[in-house]
């Protein structure tokens, strides 16, 4: 889960909800993981975001 708001570009959106994703998906089963509880915890390292791009598929 991702927390949108007015200051993140749509890919920055997409980038944090797939990290938060494929945590939850690496640890267990049936579990939903928010990106920021994630961040604060220190269970995902935070890198910049690429903006200039995006890949769909």
């Amino acid at each position: 889960m991702v927390q949108v708001n007015s200051h993140n570009l749509p890919r920055t959106i997409v980038d944090m909800a797939d990290q938060a994703l494929y945590y939850a998906k690496d640890h267990g089963l049936n579990q939903t993981c928010n990106y920021t509880d994630l961040v604060a915890r220190s269970e995902l390292n935070v890198t910049e975001t690429n903006v200039d791009s995006i890949e769909l598929f």
